[in-house]
């Protein structure tokens, strides 16, 4: 089959080399008026360059292992055709002029409906565009089935056009999607064809089902098509047919009134001469049979304008015509013979006569002709519906010998699938035989393999009987092999119907459901055992794999003790841990008030006293408020440092940006004192409690302004992203730390110097550490004396509220 395909596709190839090659040729080498091809149905230049890239990228996608040059030549070939087409589809939609349909070759004599000389037809342009997409995609395996439906789709379409093309049945009403030329219609069906069986697309296997539904699929299709064509000539015959009637029904009628016309002329003459009643008679006849029929005729052409206005003049000549030839008949009976005989022969009623025949033989030409182009239409559908039912003949012979061809070749397969069979056949007695000793050999190995496991391996039959015990089973049960084997389970352990285990063997012996299970034993001796059981039903019963578990099970009940003990430990230290938080907070909160007091009665007194204590009792009351004071901060501090471990506010989206903003205006003072500038790249959003975030970046920039060396304090915040965090960073200028002092200056009250040269209660890098680690983080510090600090810490994208 993979050979069939693959011919079809070099055939289709080939061919379409040899039409674009000479639509080429056609267009270089020979001059306007000596060209083998010409009239507007000539397929356009740029047409013909892109089928004939079409072809050269088929033919290298067509290669079963493509080099590497190849497949880019294929793609640069599918790419042209794709800038080419794409351009000429943006020409027609945004109606503009790109140059690219001359910009190869310029047409210097254009046919006469030529509008845009070189341009190549939207639909050819659309189904080239679409071919060379699949070209491109035919190389992804994940598009192949996509690839087919549009390809089966396009061969459809072209099939359809084709046919259009060729019985041109009603093709001016199809010309939005029929190209310009039938040599572009069927190359571009075949290269359709072509593409649909080559080699990427044969990756794809069908079943012989698959493979007639699909091909009776087409044909009931196609025949549908060409049955629809042949409803649509038959009708355009039918309705050809009715309109010829229809023009020579009209011709009659005209025909009717010239000579009715004649008739009132001769019958007024004749009775001006002569005076007889009967022709008087017959002249009222003629004039009602004359307005009836020019109300026929007006009926009968009423789809045509043009005729109406000839007839609407014929009616006024006739009306004329007839006042003319009262007043003679009128003056005949007034005045006598002499009289009409003056006023019959005006030249004036000759000249309306005339110009009533002159209208009358333009309204009989018009009809003529309307009368010889229906004629050549109905000429025109007979020759259709002689083509159609050509190409019915033929795709119906074709389909036949198609559908012979596949069952045949599927017919040959079977043939050889059969005798292959009885080969098989054959010799399976003798592989049977051969596997079964192999089986036999198997099995005498693997129940070695089974005698030699460390687990336990049983198998129960299905009366309950011991059929195979190994030696570790024999371990785990308590008893010897001949105790066992040929005994039944209840025999050796009674009243094992009334525990869940022998739930577990019914499931398994009836349901042949393999289980897995821990279960707790009670031998007879009355000692207990834990064993892991896998049961796994076989043609003989039941298989039971065990394992003793007995010293696992103790020690996880032991673990179980240990955790249950642990998590008491744990709730009875959180229980402490918040009675500790709420003692610092009641404690702080409580010595806050004699501090108050002692130093309010210190300042009273130094008021009282002014002037009259010298200088050293001026420094004792300065220390005793200084004292005081710092003892207020410290609680103070202590009782901020306990609220985070209690206060239950919510994690929110926090901008830090706007937290580094307030950072900076409650610090102004602070840093306008030290001349310090604090830069702030931009930060992210993060989810935490805002107002800990904010105590957060305050203490670490007090701390960059406090701590600074004779320089003025430069700090800067930034942050970078890593998959799980954001890690900030606040880097200063100053004075540095030595790295032995890393972990001791996040303990709270921790110092590295003395309050008479930094102020401060050494609690503030503890907040910062608590309130990091409240949200997830962790923090440290980068430094080294007289070289500045850098403060990271870290916090998750991802934190629980």
């Amino acid at each position: 089959m993979k050979l069939t395909t693959n011919h079809i596709t070099r055939v289709v190839i080939i061919l379409t080399l040899l039409i674009a090659g000479s639509i080429l040729a056609n267009w270089l080498f020979f001059p306007g008026d000596k060209r083998f091809l010409t009239g507007d149905e000539t397929p356009k230049f740029n047409t013909a360059s892109c089928l004939l890239l079409s072809a050269i990228a088929l033919y290298y996608i067509n290669q079963p292992i493509p080099a590497r040059s190849d497949k880019l030549t294929g793609i640069g070939c599918s790419i042209l055709v794709i800038l080419i087409t794409g351009l000429t589809i943006a020409q027609y939609i945004f109606h503009t002029n790109l140059g690219i349909d001359q910009v190869f070759l310029k047409e210097t004599n254009p046919g006469p409906t030529t509008h845009f000389p070189g341009r190549m037809a939207i639909s050819t342009a659309s189904i080239l565009f679409t071919l060379s997409i699949t070209h491109l995609l035919l190389s992804q395996r994940k598009f192949i089935l996509l690839i087919q439906i549009i390809l089966i789709a396009g061969i459809g379409l072209l099939s359809v056009i084709f046919l259009v093309y060729v019985t041109r049945i009603n093709s001016h009403r199809l010309s939005f999607i029929r190209p310009t030329a039938l040599f572009t219609s069927f190359t571009l069906l075949i290269l359709y064809v072509g593409s649909f069986f080559s080699y990427p697309l044969q990756r794809l296997y069908f079943s012989f089902q698959q493979q007639m539904l699909a091909y009776f699929s087409f044909a009931i299709l196609l025949l549908m098509v060409v049955f629809i064509f042949i409803q649509t000539s038959s009708k355009r015959f039918t309705d050809t047919a009715k309109w010829v009637e229809h023009t020579n029904e009209a011709l009659s009628q005209n025909q009717q009134i010239i000579h009715l016309a004649q008739l009132i002329e001769m019958n007024a003459r004749e009775y001006a001469i002569s005076g007889n009643p009967i022709f008087l008679s017959k002249f009222d006849k003629s004039v009602t049979a004359i307005h009836q029929a020019v109300l026929r005729l007006q009926q009968t052409t009423k789809d045509n304008l043009e005729q109406q206005r000839r007839i609407d003049s014929l009616n006024e000549l006739i009306f004329v015509t007839i006042e003319l030839q009262k007043r003679t008949i009128q003056e005949r009976n007034d005045k006598g013979i002499q009289v009409t005989e003056s006023v019959a022969e005006t030249a004036y009623m000759q000249q309306k006569m005339n110009e009533l025949q002159t209208v009358a033989a333009n309204i009989e030409r018009e009809e003529q002709q309307l009368l010889n182009k229906r004629k050549a239409d109905n000429e025109q559908s007979i020759r259709n519906n002689s083509r159609i039912i050509t190409v019915f003949q033929l795709t119906t012979g074709v389909l036949l010998l198609s559908a012979f061809l596949v069952l045949y070749r599927n017919v040959e397969k079977r043939n050889k699938a059969e005798q292959e069979i009885r080969r098989l056949n054959e010799t399976l007695e003798n592989k049977v035989e051969e596997k079964t000793k192999e089986l036999l050999k198997t099995e005498l190995h693997f129940r070695q393999i089974l005698d030699n496991l460390m687990e336990g391996a049983q198998i129960i039959g299905f009366d309950w009987k011991y059929i195979y015990v190994n030696d570790a089973f024999l371990k785990h049960a308590h008893y010897s092999r001949e105790e066992l084997i040929g005994y039944t389970v209840m025999e050796k352990y009674p009243g094992i119907e009334q525990v869940p285990i022998y739930d577990v063997y019914q499931r398994c012996f009836q349901d042949r459901e393999a289980i897995h299970l821990e279960n707790e034993f009670v031998f007879p001796d009355g000692s207990i055992g834990w064993f892991d059981l896998s049961f796994q039903p076989v043609p003989e019963g039941v298989f039971i794999l065990s394992m003793d578990i007995t010293e696992r099970k103790r020690s996880e009940i032991l673990l179980q003790e240990l955790n249950d003990m642990l998590a008491k430990r744990a709730a009875e230290l959180q229980a402490s841990n918040t009675e500790l938080e709420r003692f610092a907070y009641v404690a702080s909160h409580d010595l806050q008030e004699p501090l108050r007091m002692v130093s309010s009665f210190v300042h009273l007194l130094d008021r009282k006293l002014d002037g009259t204590l010298d200088e050293t009792s001026k420094q004792y009351i300065n220390f005793a408020v200084d004292g005081a004071d710092r003892m207020k901060k410290l609680i103070q501090d202590l009782l901020q440092y306990s609220r985070l471990g209690t206060t239950k506010e919510s994690i929110t989206a926090v901008d830090c940006n706007e937290v580094l903003n307030t950072v900076r205006s409650v610090l102004k003072l602070s840093m306008e004192e030290n001349h310090a500038t604090l830069t702030v790249h931009p930060l992210p959003m993060v989810q935490a409690v805002q107002s800990q975030l904010l105590q957060l970046f305050q203490n670490l920039v007090s701390n960059a302004i406090k701590y600074h060396g004779d320089a003025a304090p430069e700090i800067e915040v930034g942050y970078k992203e890593t998959k799980s965090f954001y890690e900030f960073y606040v880097k200063d200028n100053g004075i540095g730390i030595d790295p032995k002092f890393f972990d001791k200056i996040f303990i709270i009250f921790q110092r590295l110097h003395n309050k008479t040269d930094y102020s401060g209660t050494g609690i503030g890098l503890s907040i910062c550490k608590k309130i990091v680690e409240k949200h997830g983080g962790t923090i440290r510090v980068v430094s080294a004396p007289e070289k500045g600090s850098t403060f990271y810490f870290t916090l998750p994208k991802n934190i629980a509220s």
